[in-house]
């Protein structure tokens, strides 16, 4: 082989380690139920018939600009790479949910569940997926993966009058007990 021939092979060599696979994005809208305590809830579902990267955008435009507190967990299980989907990461307006993986028979990571425990954001609410699907199968090849979940919403709680009040006073006697001090 002589040194183009090497030369041409390291650079296709290089390239291979660096070549990435298309990200399939998707944005989808989704539609929140009310019910008659203020709170909202919505199921979240997504097949996915493609193997290879995906970044899915969930859009919660509906509700109004303000405080809420939301808990959500997003799930998928799997026996077989051509129904595998392996999720590396989940957000809610950029708060990562606690991901698990458990074995399902020799499958390693056959279930895979996403948790957000229950905490405030403000809205408007933008929950990002990321992963793969499909498993160890080629970028494109046919599959039928899918994952599922629920997220609820509830307005914040905004403060009694009373408890804002005792809040007051006692930052008040904080700054008065600071003040004294300086002044010995």
């Amino acid at each position: 082989m002589t040194v183009k021939g090497i030369f041409t092979a390291l650079v296709l060599w290089a390239a291979s380690l660096t070549a990435h696979a298309a990200v399939t994005e998707s944005t989808f809208p989704v539609n929140l139920v009310g019910s008659a305590d203020s709170s909202f809830s919505a199921g979240i579902s997504r097949n996915i018939t493609a193997a290879g990267l995906f970044t899915d955008t969930y859009t919660f435009a509906s509700l109004a600009a303000g405080w809420y507190s939301v808990s959500a967990v997003l799930s998928t299980r799997a026996t077989l790479d051509s129904v595998n989907i392996d999720f590396y990461s989940i957000s809610l307006n950029g708060v990562a949910f606690n991901l698990r993986k458990t074995p399902q028979g020799t499958f390693a990571d056959g279930f895979e569940l996403g948790t957000l425990p229950q905490q405030k954001f403000e809205g408007p609410l933008v929950m990002v997926v990321t992963g793969r699907a499909g498993g160890a199968l080629a970028d494109g090849s046919a599959i039928g993966a899918g994952y599922s979940g629920t997220i609820n919403i509830l307005p914040a709680p905004v403060p009694e009058p009373s408890a804002a009040l005792l809040m007051l006073t006692g930052l008040g006697a904080v700054g008065f007990m600071a003040r004294r001090r300086r002044r010995q």
